[in-house]
């Protein structure tokens, strides 16, 4: 890592996340073109849209929109692109009540 993209200063507090069920993961209903609507670092509520797959191969057919199934914080998201049935396309985190 060149040292120029290393942070200046060092978090004030460490952030220490857990991922509790199944429903932390949000999956691809069918292949096609993913298009995301929240970003890295969001916190998002259980039902709210987390993006849509388009069907490039029949553009009649209506995107469908994947939602999250719980709240937390969005720790991974996947890029606008193609996706699989079943690939994640987004991963939450809550904080850690130890």
């Amino acid at each position: 890592m060149r040292p120029e993209s290393l942070p200046a200063e060092v978090p004030a507090v460490t952030r220490v996340v857990e991922v509790r069920s199944r429903d932390y993961f949000v999956l691809a209903p069918d292949a096609g073109l993913f298009e995301p609507f929240v970003a890295l670092g969001d916190t998002v509520d259980s039902g709210q849209p987390c993006g849509q797959v388009h069907f490039v191969d029949n553009p009649a057919r209506e995107p469908v929109v994947t939602q999250f199934r719980a709240s937390g914080t969005v720790i991974s998201q996947r890029h606008f692109g193609r996706v699989e049935r079943g690939d994640c396309v987004a991963h939450l985190a809550t904080d850690w009540k130890g």
